[in-house]
C-alpha cells in the first residue's frame, strides 16, 4: 500500500503511538459490548436452564448465603467468576444486568491486552490491528454480552500471555547470573497461572505447552530452570490449596484438583452416539423448521448416552458420578479407537468451523463466518512464526492447547474462545505478509530486536 493509503492518511502511526490510544481502545470496546448487550442479547435476559442460570446462582448463593452451591453441585464449579459477581451482587442486589455490566466491563480488556501482546511479540502496529479486529470479532464478543464466564476467563488468558512474555524479554535482556533477581516476577507468574485455573479449568491444558516451550526458550538462554520451576510451582500450589482442601473436605478425603465437571464434559464429548451418527436434518418443535444437526455435536442428553447407565448413576455421589462418566469413556476409547477417531476428525472439523445452525441463530452463523476469514488469513502468519526462532512461537502453543482440548472435549466456539486473539495476531501477521500493505503493518520477524527473540 503506497503513502497515500487511507491509513497513512488518518495518520495511522500518530494514533495508535498516542498516551490515550490503550484507553481508547479499551473504552471503545467496552461501549460496543455495552450496546451490542442492550440491543441484541437484553440486559435482563439469561438462559435459566443452562450455564449461565447455573453462574447467576452460584453467585446469587454465596452473595446471600456465603454458599457456593448451583443446582445442588459442590464440586462442578470453580470460584472466581461466580465470587466476583455475589461481591457486585452484595451492593447491588442479584441482577442480571449488573452481572452482563460486569462481563463488559472485563471483556473489553481482551482488546487491550491483544494490543499489548502484539507490541511485546512483533510491534505496535501488529499489536493495534490486532486489537481493532477482536474488538469487532463476532465470536468474540458473543460470550462478553452473556452470563458465561468466558469474558473474565478469556482476559485473564490473554494478560497472563502478556505478563509471561514481558518477563521473557526482561531475563532475556539480563546477565545469566542475575535470573535470581526476578524471583518475585517468578512467584507472581504462579499465581497468576493458579488464578487462571481458577477462573477456568480448561486453561490447564495450557500449562504443560507453557512449561515445554518455557523451558525451550531459556534453555537457550543457559538459565538455571530448576529454581524459576520450583518458584513458579511453588507459588501455584500456593494458590490452589485453600480449593484442594475445601474439595478434599465436601468429597471426604479425594484430591480433585479442579471440579467435576471436565469428567461429564469428557463423557459428552466421547460419545458413541456422535461417533455413529451421520448428519441429518430434522424438524423443530411443531414449526415444521428444519434444522442441520450436522454430526450431533448436540447431545448433552446423558440419556441419550450409551455409555451411561441411569439406574447405576442415581445411586451415585457427585465425586462417583465423575469417576463412573471418566472410566466409561476411557473404556470405549481403548475398546474403540477406530469410532474415536472418526469422532476427533469430527470434533476438529467442527472446532474449526462456525457456530452450528441448530443452536437457532442464522445471524451467529453467518457472523461466525468471520473466524473462517481469520483462520485463512492466519495461515500466512503461522508460516511465518514457524520459520523464525523466538517468543512469537507462543501463540504456538496456544494452537496446540486449543487442538489437545479440541480432541479430548468439544471444539465448540465458547472453548475456542480465548485462543481466537492468537489467530487473530496470526492473521494480520499473514496479512502483513502481502506487500501492498507492508508499510501500514511495517513487521519483519528477521529486523524485531534480539531481546524480544
Amino acid at each position: 500500500m503506497s503513502s497515500k493509503s487511507p491509513l497513512h492518511s488518518i495518520a495511522w502511526d500518530k494514533v495508535i503511538n498516542s498516551p490515550r490510544w490503550p484507553w481508547a481502545l479499551w473504552l471503545g470496546a467496552f461501549l460496543i459490548y455495552v450496546i451490542v448487550a442492550v440491543s441484541v442479547t437484553g440486559l435482563q435476559t439469561y438462559e435459566p436452564s443452562g450455564d449461565e442460570g447455573e453462574y447467576f446462582e452460584l453467585a446469587k448463593n454465596l452473595a446471600e448465603t456465603g454458599q457456593f452451591v448451583g443446582k445442588g453441585r459442590q464440586l462442578f464449579r470453580t470460584p472466581i467468576y461466580p465470587g466476583l459477581l455475589a461481591m457486585l451482587f452484595i451492593v447491588t442486589g442479584p441482577e442480571v444486568a449488573v452481572a452482563k455490566l460486569f462481563n463488559c466491563f472485563i471483556g473489553a480488556f481482551i482488546p487491550l491486552g491483544l494490543f499489548y501482546l502484539g507490541k511485546l511479540l512483533f510491534n505496535r502496529r501488529i499489536g493495534a490491528a490486532a486489537g481493532i479486529v477482536s474488538l469487532i470479532q463476532p465470536t468474540i464478543l458473543g460470550p462478553i454480552v452473556t452470563l458465561y464466564s468466558e469474558s473474565l476467563s478469556s482476559a485473564a488468558f490473554v494478560w497472563v500471555n502478556v505478563f509471561i512474555v514481558y518477563q521473557a524479554q526482561k531475563v532475556a535482556s539480563k546477565p545469566p547470573g542475575s535470573v535470581k533477581d526476578c524471583w518475585p516476577a517468578w512467584l507472581g507468574l504462579g499465581a497468576a497461572l493458579g488464578l487462571l485455573v481458577l477462573i477456568k479449568p480448561q486453561h490447564v491444558f495450557f500449562l504443560p505447552f507453557l512449561l515445554m516451550g518455557g523451558i525451550w526458550h531459556f534453555w537457550q538462554l543457559k538459565l538455571r530452570l530448576v529454581p524459576i520451576i520450583s518458584l513458579i510451582l511453588l507459588s501455584f500450589c500456593l494458590i490452589m490449596s485453600p480449593w484442594w482442601i475445601r474439595n478434599a473436605r465436601l468429597s471426604n478425603g479425594y484430591f480433585i484438583p479442579l471440579t467435576t465437571s471436565g469428567d461429564r464434559t469428557f463423557i459428552d464429548a466421547n460419545n458413541p452416539t456422535i461417533a455413529h451418527m451421520i448428519p441429518h436434518f430434522e424438524k423443530i418443535g411443531d414449526t415444521g423448521r428444519k434444522i442441520w444437526l450436522g454430526p450431533g455435536k448436540h447431545l448433552h442428553d446423558l440419556r441419550d448416552n450409551e455409555l451411561v447407565d441411569p439406574d447405576v448413576l442415581r445411586q451415585m455421589n457427585e465425586v462417583e458420578q465423575a469417576r463412573y462418566f471418566r472410566h466409561q469413556a476411557l473404556a470405549w476409547i481403548l475398546a474403540q479407537p477406530r469410532d474415536w477417531l472418526i469422532l476427533v476428525i469430527k470434533k476438529l472439523g467442527y472446532g474449526f468451523s462456525v457456530w452450528p445452525i441448530w443452536q437457532g441463530s442464522v445471524t451467529l452463523f453467518i457472523c461466525s463466518v468471520f473466524f473462517l476469514i481469520i483462520l485463512a488469513l492466519s495461515l500466512p502468519g503461522w508460516i511465518t512464526i514457524m520459520k523464525n526462532p523466538g517468543l512469537p512461537r507462543l501463540l504456538l502453543l496456544h494452537l496446540l492447547t486449543y487442538l489437545a482440548v479440541t480432541i479430548l472435549f468439544f471444539g465448540s466456539w465458547r472453548y475456542r474462545h480465548p485462543y481466537e486473539g492468537s489467530f487473530i495476531l496470526a492473521a494480520v501477521l499473514g496479512v502483513s505478509e502481502l506487500r501492498k500493505i507492508w508499510p501500514v503493518l511495517g513487521v519483519n520477524l528477521a529486523a524485531i530486536p534480539s531481546r524480544s527473540r
